[in-house]
């Protein structure tokens, strides 16, 4: 009993101290802007308004931005899971004869990476600088990805894959019809790990896009954060017409962590519809060969 309470007291004072960051950030995002400069925003918030987050929602870059992060997410998820996995089935094909050729080539790459430089000039040769491509592209197809796929394939029973093929089905029926249906639950937790990683990236943006318009959310955040201190910067940022003094440091901290609290809500929305397929399917990797 003593240890079950000790238990339940530690996961308690962890929750707490976990939670909290997110906590002050809330209250930050919709307190007053004197008790945000008075430092008297803590537990609770101060002085309740929704101002912050009605400046961000009506600001055109911010709004661009996020649409600009869910076409890059959409869509690079899409193509990174279409690539992996067909890779992963023609690895697992008992006729494609260069297998242990393809799998080291992809393995290497986990180890030696081109730099930056090398990238740039590749994308620049490519004609993809400044373009929607060069983001999504790069990280679609990925080894790690690949190994953990071709680990899972081979898990499934041989003997339903040659009952299909005894039955007259091609190799594009059985990826479609069996394959993949057996295998929800690590599609949907390397789905859920691409959408967070290209929802958060920026750098490759930062590297590769000029034109503001197509810059993902993370980048306008980026800005906020580092040189948002700025007042002119600021206003090219939010462009929106409102009564608050723009001068004041409280309403421009309140503005930040309301983008902040804009720009995790889409994970923080989906992952609970992929939560029971990621309980299984993060234990995929531990299987051996």
């Amino acid at each position: 009993m003593v240890k079950k309470i000790l238990n339940f007291i530690s996961i308690a004072v962890f929750f707490v101290i976990f939670l909290y960051p997110f906590l002050y950030i809330i209250n930050i995002a919709i307190s007053s802007s004197n008790a945000i400069m008075s430092n008297q925003v803590y537990i609770v918030p101060r002085g309740v308004n929704f101002t912050a987050f009605k400046v961000v929602l009506q600001s055109k870059s911010i709004l661009q931005g996020f649409i600009n992060s869910v076409i890059y997410t959409v869509s690079g998820t899409a193509l990174t899971l279409i690539l992996c996995i067909s890779a992963s089935y023609v690895l697992t094909v008992k006729e494609f004869r260069f297998k242990k050729s393809v799998m080291t080539f992809f393995t290497i790459t986990m180890f030696l990476n081109g730099g930056i430089i090398p990238s740039f000039l590749l994308m620049k040769s490519l004609g993809l600088i400044d373009s929607m491509w060069a983001v999504i592209i790069p990280g679609t197809l990925s080894a790690w990805n690949i190994i953990i796929f071709r680990t899972n394939f081979k898990t499934i029973p041989k003997d339903i894959i040659d009952s299909a093929k005894i039955d007259g089905a091609n190799h594009y029926w059985i990826l479609c019809k069996i394959i993949i249906p057996l295998s929800k639950a690590i599609i949907a937790t390397i789905g859920l790990f691409t959408i967070v990683i290209y929802w958060n990236s920026f750098f490759p943006a930062l590297l590769y896009l000029t034109s503001q318009n197509k810059q993902p959310l993370m980048i306008i955040l980026r800005k906020l954060i580092v040189v948002g201190n700025m007042r002119g910067e600021f206003m090219n940022l939010i462009g929106s017409a409102t009564t608050v003094d723009m001068n004041s440091i409280g309403f421009a901290r309140s503005v930040k962590m309301a983008i902040i609290i804009v720009s995790v809500s889409p994970i923080l929305l989906i992952y609970p519809f992929l939560q029971k397929y990621f309980t299984k399917g993060i234990l995929v990797g531990s299987l051996k060969e």
